[in-house]
């Protein structure tokens, strides 16, 4: 929409205008919440996986070294 066009919308039409444009904010708020919410626990979940592998790596020279 441009300039013009809503310079000659009424008080109402701007007013229903914020208020939808204010809900989607929230709603994208709230997306963008949980999606950091299960980014932050896929990163857990690979660190976890790392330090296992590691684990896992260092058992094997052990073993390695022990035969």
């Amino acid at each position: 929409m441009t300039d013009k066009q809503l310079r000659k919308l009424k008080r109402a039409e701007l007013i229903e205008i914020l208020y939808y444009l204010k809900r989607e904010n929230e709603e994208l708020h709230e997306e963008n919440e949980k999606l950091r919410s299960k980014l932050g626990a896929f990163a857990d979940e690979a660190i976890e996986m790392k330090k296992e592998s590691l684990s896992a790596e260092k058992a094997a020279e052990d073993a390695g070294k022990t035969e």
